[in-house]
C-alpha cells in the first residue's frame, strides 16, 4: 500500500513539473529589465627624441564607465506560438508582428589625464547621465512572406542644452523558407552633437544588410546564426561585419558566441567579440547574461593600449 501511495505521488510530481513544458502555453505581451555595465579606456605613453622640440615624453589616459538600466515591453497582434523551435526565436519562427517601446538611463563616469614636461599637465572628470526613449514595431503582411520594421528614438543628456539626438531605422525583408529571413535596414542618427559615448557621434547613416536562419543539428538540438554587413558614414568606420552563432541543445536554453569586425578603408581595425547565454525558467521566464570585450589594431602607434569591456544581465517575463 504503502509503496502504490509513494508511486501515485511520483508520478504526480512529475506530471506538474513536465505540465507547464508541454502546455506551451501561446503569450500575447513581453516585458524585460536588464543591467548592464561597460568601462572604455585608452592609454598613449609616447617617448620623443628631444631634437623635435615636443619635450621627451607626453602621457594621456582617457576613461568613460557607464552603468545602463534598460526597461522594454513588446506587444504582439496575435498570441504567439511557441511550439515551432527554441523559445527565445519564438517570435520569429511565428512570424508575429508587434510593437514596442524602451526607456534607457545611462550613468557615466568620464575622466582624462595628461603629463608631459612640454605640455600642460592637467586631470579632470566629469559625471553625465543621458536619457533615451524609444518605439519601434514590426508587421508580418498577409501572406507571411514579406515584413517592414521601424523604429524611432531620442537620447538627451542631461545638463547639456541640445544636445539631443533622434535615431530613425527602417527594414524590409522576405522569409525565405520557413527559418531563414533577409532584410535591407537603413539605420539615421541626426541631432545634438552626439554621445561621449565611444564609438558614437552627432549625425550618421548606416545601410546593411541582415541574414538570419535557424537550423536543426541531431536530436533536439538546434542552432541559429546570426549576421549583417553594415557600411557607415561613422567617423572610423567605413564597414563592419557581425556574426553570432547560438546553439539550442533544448527549447529553455541557448548559448554562443559574436565576432564583429570594423575598418576604416582596411586598415584601422578594430574586432569586437561576445559571449552569451539565455535560459528559460519555464514558459514564461527567461534569465540572460551577455560579455563583450574589443580588439583594436591598426595605425595607433606604439605605447597606445585600447582597453573596452562590457557585461549585462537581463530577465525578462512572457504573459
Amino acid at each position: 500500500m504503502r509503496n502504490t501511495v509513494w508511486s501515485r505521488s511520483a508520478v504526480v510530481g512529475a506530471a506538474v513539473l513536465v505540465a507547464p513544458a508541454l502546455a506551451q502555453e501561446p503569450f500575447q505581451w513581453e516585458i524585460g529589465g536588464a543591467f548592464s555595465q561597460s568601462e572604455f579606456s585608452r592609454t598613449d605613453n609616447q617617448v620623443f627624441d628631444p631634437a623635435f622640440g615636443f619635450g621627451t615624453f607626453l602621457f594621456t589616459e582617457s576613461t568613460v564607465d557607464t552603468d545602463r538600466f534598460r526597461l522594454d515591453a513588446t506587444w504582439f497582434f496575435e498570441p504567439v506560438e511557441s511550439n515551432r523551435g527554441p523559445l527565445e526565436r519564438a517570435a520569429f519562427l511565428d512570424r508575429a508582428s508587434s510593437i514596442s517601446a524602451f526607456a534607457l538611463r545611462s550613468e557615466l563616469t568620464a575622466s582624462a589625464i595628461q603629463l608631459s614636461d612640454a605640455l600642460p599637465s592637467f586631470s579632470e572628470q566629469a559625471e553625465l547621465a543621458e536619457n533615451s526613449l524609444g518605439f519601434g514595431f514590426r508587421y508580418v503582411l498577409p501572406d507571411d512572406t514579406w515584413f517592414i520594421e521601424a523604429s524611432v528614438s531620442r537620447r538627451d543628456t542631461e545638463s547639456i542644452p541640445g544636445n539631443a539626438s533622434d535615431q530613425y531605422a527602417i527594414a524590409a525583408g522576405r522569409y525565405l523558407g520557413d527559418r531563414t529571413a533577409v532584410s535591407l535596414r537603413i539605420d539615421r542618427s541626426e541631432g545634438g552633437s552626439g554621445s561621449i559615448l565611444p564609438g558614437t557621434s552627432g549625425g550618421q547613416d548606416n545601410y546593411s544588410l541582415e541574414i538570419t536562419h535557424i537550423g536543426d543539428l541531431w536530436g533536439d538540438w538546434q542552432y541559429a546564426v546570426d549576421s549583417s554587413l553594415t557600411e557607415s558614414d561613422q567617423d572610423f568606420v567605413d564597414l563592419r561585419f557581425d556574426v553570432s552563432g547560438t546553439l539550442y541543445p533544448s527549447r529553455y536554453l541557448g548559448f554562443g558566441a559574436q565576432a564583429s569586425v570594423s575598418a576604416e578603408d582596411f586598415t584601422d581595425q578594430s574586432k569586437r567579440y561576445g559571449a552569451f547565454g539565455r535560459w528559460f525558467v519555464n514558459d514564461a521566464w527567461s534569465v540572460s547574461a551577455r560579455y563583450e570585450w574589443t580588439d583594436f589594431e591598426g595605425s595607433f602607434g606604439d605605447g597606445v593600449d585600447i582597453d573596452d569591456d562590457a557585461f549585462e544581465l537581463r530577465v525578462d517575463h512572457r504573459f
